[in-house]
């Protein structure tokens, strides 16, 4: 049931840094001008933020002036559209246009057919490639493990490329750069040795020959009691003259990580409920809209069909009609879904009493209206959770009434135990080896019921097991064992 005793206010969960409002603030023309390759920036800042507006309007101002090109990566198809109208509403596709910006969906860039392959192709024409909503490469891991295919193929391009990476969450994805960075060193390391070697060898070759024909040609300079200092001195002048230089020691690649604004939650207030059920008088009451986020297409319609039933008994059919849409990875096939989205990306307005909603909506779209005041999660993911609340844009003197599950072991338990069960069923492969046949896949059935979420098949007929979902569901793993562990000692209901 709704817990009126549980209500609280939320506060800079971040620390006291001062919000501020526009991140172009910080990178003026003569830094953005002076980037070089190989110097990575992730700019980790709150919904609202400028983030976005930085790369529309600063980037490509200063890209313009150059003539270099700009490629922004988003991850949700209602942000693409987003974009695609932010540029019409302030007039800058015709200035975009000049600057060479394009704008693609990154799962476009993930597949094994013709076209994605081109496409990987195509990025390295771009100098600056700016990556929204950068938690996405591990986030939706957790179901789509291809998401290791672009971000194997952006990292290949940091030595040669100027990067930004944007997100309100980027702990993950920093954690996962690194150690992407400290491999690509390792490897650099491990091939400058070689070519150490390789050089020393070939130098010892060459002096040698060098030094015979010396002695050979001029027995009376270079005999056996002669300077080898004067045959030194020779020898380096003929290497500067041949160009033979040793190789240089590679650097690290640093993600500079730009962390200078802090969340406001001052305005959230928290609120608790047992199950989305008992929710449901209170919402079909309440003058306020309802933005609600699912884990499952089918827990979104089933919650779709009881809200619309209340609101039948309570308003009448023409009333109630179309109070409560759901909108998940299809929503473009089906009318009321496709205006509900439409309207938030034109107007950021939410043109229905409930929205219900799976993570195709978790990030980057802006609701501005008014009348949503309350915000409805089931996630136990706290990027999630910040990801989900950002959609809310308040405005001076809004509040949000922020509902998180409470009291439910049932709900808690089951998702706990499917990570615990997922990722004792992978580990093993893991271990021994990220890549199995079809027979071993097709085989095992525990695994065939994985396969979708954390396997992709690769050029060769095997099946790769996503080392970036592996590395999500290990993070899973270890909070939701220390979650149970703890929870089983205390006894304590959730």
């Amino acid at each position: 049931m709704y817990q009126t005793g549980r209500k609280k206010s939320l506060k800079n969960l971040e620390g006291g840094n001062e919000l501020r409002n526009f991140i172009s603030d910080y990178f003026d023309e003569g830094r953005l001008y002076n980037l070089e390759p190989g110097h990575p920036i992730c700019i980790n800042a709150p919904p609202d933020s400028g983030k976005t507006t930085f790369v529309l309007q600063k980037i490509c101002d200063c890209t313009r002036r150059s003539g270099e090109n700009v490629l922004l990566f988003v991850n949700r198809k209602a942000l693409f559209g987003e974009l695609h109208f932010k540029m019409l509403e302030v007039e800058l596709e015709k200035e975009i246009s000049y600057s060479g910006l394009q704008i693609l969906e990154i799962q476009s860039i993930e597949g094994s057919g013709k076209k994605a392959q081109k496409l990987r192709e195509k990025i390295k024409g771009y100098k600056y490639i700016c990556v929204d909503e950068c938690h996405y490469f591990v986030q939706d891991a957790r179901f789509n493990p291809r998401t290791q295919v672009s971000f194997e193929t952006l990292t290949e391009l940091l030595p040669s490329h100027i990067f930004f990476f944007l997100s309100a969450t980027p702990r993950e994805f920093i954690d996962l750069m690194n150690k992407k960075l400290d491999y690509m060193y390792q490897l650099a390391l491990q091939k400058y040795e070689g070519d150490v070697r390789c050089y020393e060898e070939r130098l010892d070759k060459k002096r040698q020959e060098f030094e015979d024909l010396l002695l050979e040609n001029n027995p009376q300079k270079y005999g056996p009691l002669s300077c080898l200092m004067e045959v030194d001195e020779d020898f380096e002048k003929w290497k500067q003259g041949e160009q033979i230089f040793p190789p240089e020691k590679p650097v690290r690649i640093e993600l500079e990580i730009f962390n200078e604004i802090a969340p406001d939650y001052s305005s959230v207030d928290i609120w608790h409920f047992r199950n989305l059920d008992d929710l449901i008088p209170r919402i079909t009451q309440d003058k306020g809209n309802y933005l609600i986020f699912v884990n499952s297409k089918k827990e979104g319609r089933r919650i779709k069909k009881l809200l619309n039933k209340k609101f039948k008994e309570q308003a009448g059919i023409q009333k109630s009609k179309n109070r409560a849409v759901f909108v998940d990875s299809n929503y473009q096939s089906e009318q009321n879904a496709k205006n509900v989205v439409k309207k938030i990306i034109e107007q950021g307005k939410l043109k229905v009493k409930v929205l219900i909603t799976t993570s195709v909506l978790d990030n980057g779209i802006n609701i501005l209206d008014h009348k949503l005041s309350n915000l409805v999660l089931t996630t136990f993911d706290d990027i999630d959770a910040i990801q989900m609340i950002g959609r809310k844009r308040l405005r001076d003197g809004e509040r949000l009434n922020l509902y998180l599950p409470y009291g439910a072991a049932k709900f808690f338990s089951r998702q706990l135990r499917t990570v615990i069960h997922n990722y004792e069923c992978v580990r093993t492969i893991a271990n021994t080896s990220f890549s199995v046949t079809s027979d071993y896949l097709l085989g095992s059935r525990e695994l065939l019921k994985l396969k979708d979420n954390f396997f992709y098949k690769n050029s060769e007929g095997r099946w790769n097991l996503g080392k970036i979902s592996f590395f999500k569901l290990y993070r899973q793993y270890s909070y939701a064992k220390k979650f149970w562990m703890d929870w089983r000692k205390t006894k304590t209901s959730f």
